[in-house]
């Protein structure tokens, strides 16, 4: 199967995977037009687990975050931190870089460019090698998580 996928207009990705990609108890059988199976494909989303920010973090500063994403079934594909200043709509997203393969910890920062305003929302996304997307929260942009910023506060658009 070819995956090209866009989140936003920032995720394009393109995979080729077989049926060697996918094990485990969560697959569930493809068939093709004459109901004969093809491949097993995983259905179990990426596994999230973050320790939200609690604390006010300071303006214009970048904010340094971690989860631990894994998927025992494909694999992870991408995880990222989606985020956006509580005045505004428009939501923008970092990566997050794999930087323990045996734990799945993965980590990164919102620029602190993009840190202005009295607070942000943000969530984590994953997507594993199947396709399956999660989010943290679960609600993702519905119920974000939450920080506030301390100092300087741009009021401007």
């Amino acid at each position: 199967m070819n995956w090209t996928r866009t989140r936003r207009g920032t995720i394009a990705a393109a995979l080729a995977l077989g049926a060697a990609a996918c094990s485990g108890d969560n697959v569930q059988t493809v068939t093709n037009d004459q109901g004969d199976p093809v491949a097993d494909k995983d259905t179990t989303p990426p596994v999230i687990e973050h320790d939200p920010i609690t604390e006010s973090q300071p303006y214009r500063q970048d904010v340094a975050l971690s989860a631990t994403v894994t998927d025992d079934d494909s694999g992870v594909f991408i995880v990222q931190v989606v985020y956006k200043r509580v005045d505004s709509t428009v939501w923008s997203d970092a990566a997050l870089s794999l930087v323990d393969e045996a734990s799945g910890l993965y980590e990164g920062v919102i620029p602190g460019s993009d840190v202005q305003s009295s607070g942000m929302d943000y969530y984590i996304y994953a997507v594993d090698k199947s396709e399956n997307e999660a989010t943290d929260p679960e609600d993702g942009a519905q119920d974000p998580y939450h920080f506030r910023i301390d100092g300087d506060v741009d009021t401007g658009p």
